[in-house]
């Protein structure tokens, strides 16, 4: 009984500890990476629309941009591989571009557009 009683305060000890939330900053890496998608298709073929285009895009997706002013993130664009990658930069801001990168859905390029972007650098610096 009391190898019982033993094991069971053990347990509780042990499953108490485990229910605490411990609040975790994820670390963001040059290298790490987020999926980017695909919108419509872009079927033009002027490469200074298209980075424009690609430049509102993601910029309609980035809020607060006044909060980075002075700061500056570079990415790096895959559009084969579909990720944004984080290359170098202030931490916080990449964060916010990665994830407006993820969360806007990117004019598809066709044709030569298509190889004109298929990798490319973002440069934010707001």
């Amino acid at each position: 009984m009391k190898i019982i009683r033993c094991l069971l305060a053990a347990f509780i000890c042990i499953s108490s500890a485990g229910c605490q939330q411990q609040k975790t900053e994820k670390v963001l890496l040059p290298g790490s990476s987020v999926p980017i998608h695909f919108g419509e298709k872009y079927t033009g073929n002027d490469i200074q629309e298209y980075a424009t285009l690609l430049r509102t895009t993601i910029q309609y997706s980035f809020y607060e941009p006044s909060k980075w002013q002075g700061k500056t993130c570079s990415l790096k664009i895959n559009m084969d591989l579909r990720l944004a990658t984080y290359e170098s930069g202030d931490i916080g801001l990449c964060q916010a571009a990665m994830k407006a990168a993820e969360k806007a859905r990117l004019p598809e390029p066709t044709g030569e557009l298509r190889n004109a972007f298929r990798t490319f650098y973002l440069e934010f610096a707001p």
